[in-house]
C-alpha cells in the first residue's frame, strides 16, 4: 500500500496484476489449494517444496530468478537433493536481467511454465509485468526475498517465525536498507486504513 500510494509506476503495474496478495497470504492461499488445510502462519519459504513439487508432477518447467549470484542454485540444489524437482532453470538477478529481450528469449527456449522471481519490491513487480507483456503463456510468482532466505535463514529466524517475528532477523542484518520499511511504513499504512474508516463512518468517503 505504501509503494503504490507514493510511486506512480508501481502503482501502474499493480493495476496491470492479475492477483495481488498481503505478504505471506499467497503462500497460505497455495498451501490450502494444495491439500486443503489453511495454516495460520507461513511463508513463502514454507511453500516452495510442495508448490515446486506440484508443478513438477504436472511437468511444468520452472525457473527461479534471484536477486545474487548463486542464490537460485542453492534453493535449486535443495530441491533435487530432497527429490523433489530437478533442472531447474536458474538466473541471477543482475546479469541475466539487464536484457529483458535475452532474458525473455532464454525463458521460451526454456519451455519454462511457471518463474519464481525474487528480486524485491518494486523492482520485481516491475519485471515481472515486462515479462507478462513478451511471455503471456508464463506464469510469474513475485517472492521477495525467498532465495536469500533459504541460504540465510539462521535457526533463530526459524523459531521467530511462529511468532511473526522472523522480520527482526532480516531487521538486524540490514537495518539501513529495512529499516523503514518495517518500522515506519507499516504504521504510516495503519493511519491511511484509521482515516479512510473513519471517513467511510461519518459518509465522507
Amino acid at each position: 500500500m505504501y509503494l503504490l500510494a507514493y510511486r506512480l509506476k508501481s502503482r501502474s503495474v499493480f493495476q496491470q496484476t492479475d492477483h495481488i496478495y498481503i505478504d505471506g497470504v499467497g503462500a497460505q492461499i497455495a498451501m490450502c489449494m494444495l491439500d486443503g488445510r489453511w495454516r495460520s502462519r507461513m511463508t513463502a519459504e514454507d511453500y516452495l517444496e510442495p508448490v515446486c513439487k506440484r508443478l513438477h508432477d504436472l511437468n511444468r518447467r520452472i525457473a527461479f530468478i534471484g536477486s545474487q549470484q548463486g542464490m537460485t542454485e542453492v534453493a535449486a540444489n535443495s530441491l533435487s537433493r530432497t527429490g523433489t524437482v530437478e533442472n531447474v532453470l536458474c538466473l541471477d538477478g543482475f546479469g541475466d536481467v539487464s536484457d529483458l529481450t535475452k532474458l525473455c528469449e532464454t525463458l521460451r527456449q526454456g519451455d519454462v511454465d511457471v518463474v519464481f522471481l525474487g528480486l524485491g519490491q518494486p523492482l520485481q513487480e516491475s519485471l515481472a509485468h515486462e515479462i507478462s507483456v513478451r511471455c503471456p503463456r508464463t506464469t510469474i510468482v513475485c517472492v521477495g526475498a525467498l532465495f536469500e532466505q533459504l541460504q540465510q535463514n539462521p535457526p533463530i529466524a526459524r523459531a521467530l517465525r511462529p511468532l511473526g517475528l522472523e522480520w527482526m532477523v532480516r531487521l538486524c542484518r540490514e537495518p539501513r536498507r529495512l529499516a523503514s520499511r518495517y518500522l515506519l511504513h507499516p504504521w504510516i499504512t495503519a493511519s491511511w486504513i484509521v482515516s479512510y474508516q473513519l471517513r467511510m463512518l461519518s459518509g465522507r468517503a
